[in-house]
């Protein structure tokens, strides 16, 4: 995508999150309203922030993400919005930041825009985010009156956050005497003793991400970066979470754009400050340090070891297929005289006469046989389960052996379009799939629209007709080409 942007830019946001359990991130705000053209929502005024537009040109079909940086305060189409909404008796406890008196719901942040209507290649949208200006000085000062609903959620830390972690934690933090000058050793203790590696292999089961990457690879990518500041910024009782979008992007003088590509995917981490609301830091080595305005001289602050110049690393981490889907286009090889059925799965292998051998045959007489072992599994996979967090996962599970791009940032909503492009005629189950469990997920005490037993048949009755589009799908990727009708 391209992005014209009238003012600062530097991170493009898709979402945030604020709980970590140890092994990853979730997102918890639970209200939504509509926002766009004519449609007002109350939302927060902090200091030092400044009107900046952006305008997101697609370069793929049927977009319906949209991102945009941080505090967005109008939009020129019409979308559903997520946020956290804030109780009246809590915005008003606090000087800063002020909520215009348009009614409720008093919205935190909106963390998440969906357009009701996609998106096509070429088209654009237009967004307004205040941007922060806030100096050097003025960070340094915010002091840490942060607000009941700010320490409520931005502070949680999981059980598992070892002792070594909280340690270093203070050994980097304590020596400064406020939040920014803490917040700022932290993030240059990571670009400058952790090393970047976009191929970092996955910690041990039951190992926490965070004491794995400080202490015994000393390796990380983007999510590990952030992940490992925010905790220890929470050990030290800073409020901050967990970001996920786009980096800048590189720019084009002549369109006087920012081209925005898959491999600027990436993750960061934002600090709250009163009165200033949440601040962008970047601990990942591959991406350049953010420059602020110091403000009074005099004021400039603590001074940190230099981390390593990005030039100088590898590229930021390649998402092959960013985050949304690039559809591939398979090709089919021309039927041969031989059909062999693969039991319980509905489809058939093609064998050409050009390559039937004895060495073929037997191949064919070993892969049968495989698959008619592995066929009790499957049955098994499409039995009714009446839990609707088994079968999204099960269908996250096929969808990633198809060779859909599922990404776990990603959010259950984009899962689903990226599946419904490759099984267009099981939109439906799909669908209804993901909503039973978004529903379950978010909304633990109210599932609207039907009982808890409805949705629980409707969803077993959908994966049952979509479990063998899947299977299908699944193993004409894997067939050799010469094995495929």
């Amino acid at each position: 995508m391209n992005v014209n942007v009238e003012g600062p830019g530097r991170y493009w946001r898709a979402t945030v999150y604020d709980q970590y359990s140890g092994f990853g991130w979730r997102n918890n705000d639970g209200d939504s309203a509509g926002f766009g053209p004519g449609t007002a929502l109350s939302l927060p005024f902090f200091e030092a922030r400044i009107p900046v537009t952006q305008t997101f040109t697609f370069y793929r079909d049927q977009a319906t993400v949209l991102y945009a940086l941080g505090q967005v305060i109008n939009l020129d189409r019409s979308a559903k919005v997520t946020f956290n909404a804030l109780p009246r008796e809590e915005i008003i406890q606090v000087n800063r930041p002020v909520w215009p008196d348009i009614g409720e719901p008093w919205v935190e942040e909106i963390t998440y825009i969906r357009s009701n209507a996609a998106i096509d290649s070429g088209e654009s949208y237009q967004v307004v985010s205040a941007a922060s200006q806030a100096s050097v000085s003025q960070l340094q000062t915010a002091g840490t009156d942060y607000p009941a609903w700010v320490k409520a959620r931005y502070l949680q830390l999981p059980d598992n956050v070892t002792g070594r972690t909280r340690a270093l934690a203070h050994e980097l933090g304590d020596p400064h005497d406020n939040a920014y000058d803490k917040a700022r050793a932290i993030e240059a203790y990571l670009r400058r003793e952790i090393k970047y590696n976009e191929k970092l292999t996955a910690p041990p089961p039951g190992v926490d991400r965070v004491d794995y990457v400080l202490f015994e690879v000393k390796e990380a990518y983007c999510d590990y970066y952030a992940s490992a500041m925010i905790v220890m910024l929470r050990s030290l009782g800073i409020p901050a979470r967990f970001a996920v979008g786009f980096a800048q992007g590189t720019f084009d003088v002549e369109q006087n754009v920012y081209q925005v590509v898959n491999a600027d995917a990436h993750s960061w981490v934002e600090v709250y400050f009163p009165q200033f609301g949440w601040i962008e830091f970047e601990p990942t080595a591959a991406q350049p340090g953010i420059v602020r305005p110091a403000g009074d001289a005099s004021a400039a602050g603590a001074t940190f070891p230099a981390s390593p110049n990005p030039n100088d690393l590898p590229g930021q981490r390649e998402r092959p297929q960013g985050l949304e889907e690039l559809i591939e286009q398979g090709q089919d090889v021309a039927s041969g005289p031989f059909t062999f059925d693969i039991p319980w799965v509905g489809a058939q292998i093609n064998v050409s006469r050009s390559v039937i051998n004895w060495g073929a045959i037997l191949i064919g007489v070993v892969l049968l046989a495989t698959l008619a072992a592995s066929g009790l599994w499957w049955r098994h996979q499409i039995q009714p389960t009446g839990d609707s967090l088994k079968l999204y996962q099960r269908m996250l599970r096929l969808a990633a052996w198809m060779g859909a791009a599922i990404r776990p940032w990603h959010t259950p909503y984009e899962h689903a379009a990226l599946l419904q492009r490759r099984l267009p005629s099981r939109r439906q189950e799909i669908e209804l799939i993901t909503e039973d469990y978004v529903r379950r997920t978010f909304s633990p005490e109210h599932v609207p629209g039907g009982s808890a037993s409805t949705m629980v048949y409707e969803g077993d009755s959908a994966w049952q007709r979509l479990h063998p589009e899947m299977v299908k799908a699944v193993f004409k990727r894997h067939l050799p080409k010469w094995l495929r009708r």
